[in-house]
């Protein structure tokens, strides 16, 4: 009697265990690139690529580096609210530059991330776990402004998952 006992409460202990593992997940967000309506907005010239991509596509411009090659650059938004993890899917193509990304969360602050996209290929890179809130939009934006023109810059996928 008393080892059924012990083995149904070591059960419940695990599947309790195990459902908050699966929760700690619960709401994952994709910002499709080129998709208005998921959250994703851009400016300035970029190529297009369907040969690689998160989603079988991306884009992609040379780096600005002194104002060469003109400005362009992506935002990717979300209204969450809570602990989030912000990422960006580095595509194999196209993406040779050291980029900056911006995070904007709770109350409009921004964190400055630099990331170079050589050393990544079909990965997520994950930017930091932030915190979002009510009042400001959460986003992450990139743009061509500090690659070097000899390099091209890699736009694709974001994620922002709890």
């Amino acid at each position: 009697m008393k080892f059924s006992k012990v083995v149904i409460a070591f059960a419940l202990l695990l599947t309790l265990s195990t459902l908050s593992a699966v929760s700690t997940y619960a709401a994952t967000y994709y910002i499709y690139n080129g998709n208005i309506s998921s959250g994703w907005s851009s400016y300035g010239t970029m190529n297009t690529s369907s040969s690689c991509g998160y989603s079988g596509g991306m884009y992609w411009y040379y780096g600005n580096g002194n104002n060469a090659t003109g400005s362009s650059g992506a935002l990717w938004s979300k209204d969450v609210t809570g602990n989030y993890e912000y990422a960006v899917y580095i595509t194999s193509c196209n993406a040779t530059a050291s980029v900056k990304y911006y995070v904007w969360y709770e109350n409009g602050r921004r964190a400055d991330l630099n990331v170079n996209q050589l050393n990544y290929s079909n990965e997520w890179v994950i930017l930091g776990t932030y915190r979002g809130d009510e009042y400001s939009k959460e986003s992450i934006g990139m743009d061509n402004s500090y690659a070097s023109t000899s390099s091209k810059v890699a736009w694709d996928e974001a994620r922002i998952r709890n």
